[in-house]
């Protein structure tokens, strides 16, 4: 029985230490392998040609390249509120326009409703020919979820009017 015993116990300190040496084998593998690879990034960095980027001479595609100049102011307006700027709100809304330090600002009152609402302010009249390509510039600050668009209207010769935007056109609703 004292044999037994003793060969249990060595048989338990046996499988104890073999346990050991194979954890301890699987920590040197792993340790092994990363320095295998740290080693290839290192030796391998820049070596191998990179294929997610192109480069291409895009000079050959070019037709042509235009300019042009702002040429002379042709219309200004120093929003002093000197000129003639109207207010138009639709049905249940209301509006408001005050001048200050050459601004000019539009205060519009909603009264909640389940369609889309507008209050509108005018311009007329700027005498500016459209046959001479004019450029429009506007600095517009609004508050958030407010949407703006710019809409152009003139006359033509006979006191014809007509509209110079269209539906789709990128100042419609920014």
């Amino acid at each position: 029985m004292w044999e037994a015993c003793v060969q249990t116990r060595r048989s338990t300190s046996m499988l104890r230490g073999l346990n050991f040496r194979i954890a301890r084998r699987k920590y040197q593998v792993i340790l092994l392998l990363i320095v295998i690879f740290g080693s290839l990034v290192l030796v391998l960095r820049g070596a191998v040609p990179q294929r997610n980027a192109t480069q291409v001479e895009g000079t050959s595609y070019v037709q042509s390249v235009d300019a042009w100049s702002f040429g002379p102011e042709v219309w200004s307006d120093n929003l002093t509120g000197q000129t003639p700027w109207q207010v138009y709100p639709d049905n249940g809304t209301q509006g408001s326009l005050t001048f200050s330090s050459h601004s000019l600002n539009l205060t519009g009152f909603f009264f909640g409703s389940s369609h889309s609402e507008a209050v509108n302010i005018y311009r007329r009249p700027i005498n500016v020919s459209l046959n001479d390509n004019p450029i429009a510039v506007a600095t517009v600050d609004v508050s958030k979820g407010i949407h703006y668009g710019m809409r152009f209207s003139g006359v033509e010769p006979g006191n014809i009017p007509f509209q110079a935007w269209y539906e789709t056109s990128p100042l419609q609703h920014i």
